[in-house]
C-alpha cells in the first residue's frame, strides 16, 4: 500500500467533485513524518558505526599499547600484524608438505633440473638459493595443491625462501631457512621484531636489514620443529 494514498470522505450527495474541493478540504499525512523516519535512521546507523567502533577500541587495547610502545603508527601495526598471519599460513603450508613428503619442498628429491641442468633437491635440509633449490620450493608446494600459485606475494613483496647465513657488523646473527621479503616497510619489520622476536633487527628469529632507499629486507626463520 502506498502510504501517501489520500481517501476523500464520501458526502451524503453522492462523490464530492474535483472542482469544489479546496485545499483546505483535503486530507493530508503530516508533512514531518516522512522527514523524521529519515532522521531516526541517520541516527541509528550513526549509533550503530560508534558501537562498533568501541567494540574494535576495547578488543585492542593492548595492540595499541604495544604500537605505541614500539613507536610504531598503529595502522603500520595492523599492516604488520596482517603480514605475520600470511607468514604463519605459509609456515604451516610448508610444514603440510613435510608432512606428506618427509621433505622440505625445494629441497626434496623428486626430480628437477636447474636452468644449468644441474640436478636440484638433495634433501640435506637446506633450501639453497645456489643450485636453485628455492625456485623449486614454491614450484613444489604449488605442484602438491598446497598453494594456489608458484609466486606469492605479501605486503607487495614477493617472498622468497632459502638457507641463509645472516652477518651484522662481521658476526653472525643468524643461520638456518629463512622467509624473505624484500623492500618490506621500515616499521612494520620493527612492529613484527617487537611483537613476536627480541626486538632486535640484528639478531634472533626475525633480522631485517636497512636498504638505500629507507625500507628493510625482511628476514623471518622457519623451524619445522617450532
Amino acid at each position: 500500500m502506498n502510504l501517501h494514498t489520500q481517501y476523500r470522505p464520501k458526502s451524503p450527495e453522492g462523490p464530492v467533485k474535483d472542482a469544489i474541493m479546496t485545499p483546505d478540504r483535503r486530507e493530508t499525512a503530516p508533512k514531518s513524518s516522512q522527514g523524521y523516519a529519515q532522521s531516526e535512521l541517520v541516527v541509528a546507523v550513526f549509533v550503530v558505526f560508534l558501537l562498533i567502533l568501541g567494540v574494535l577500541y576495547v578488543a585492542t587495547p593492548g595492540e595499541d599499547s604495544e604500537a605505541r610502545d614500539a613507536g610504531v603508527p598503529v595502522y603500520r601495526w595492523a599492516n604488520a600484524m596482517y603480514a605475520h598471519n600470511a607468514l604463519q599460513r605459509y609456515r604451516v603450508a610448508v610444514m603440510n608438505y613435510h608432512d606428506m613428503y618427509g621433505q622440505l619442498p625445494g629441497d626434496s628429491s623428486t626430480e628437477a633440473l636447474n636452468s644449468t641442468g644441474g640436478i636440484i633437491g638433495n634433501n640435506n635440509g637446506r633450501v639453497e638459493r645456489e643450485i636453485e633449490e628455492n625456485v623449486k620450493f614454491f614450484k613444489d608446494l604449488h605442484e602438491s595443491g598446497i598453494t594456489p600459485s608458484e609466486t606469492i606475494r605479501i605486503r607487495g613483496g614477493t617472498l622468497d625462501f632459502y638457507w641463509m647465513n645472516l652477518y651484522a657488523n662481521n658476526t653472525l646473527a643468524g643461520q638456518g631457512n629463512f622467509f624473505k621479503l624484500p623492500s618490506f616497510n621500515e616499521a612494520e619489520a620493527r612492529a613484527l621484531d617487537y611483537r613476536f622476536d627480541d626486538g632486535w633487527n640484528d639478531s634472533g628469529d626475525i633480522i631485517s636489514s636497512l636498504n638505500d632507499n629507507g625500507t628493510v629486507d625482511l628476514y623471518v626463520k622457519f623451524s619445522i620443529y617450532e
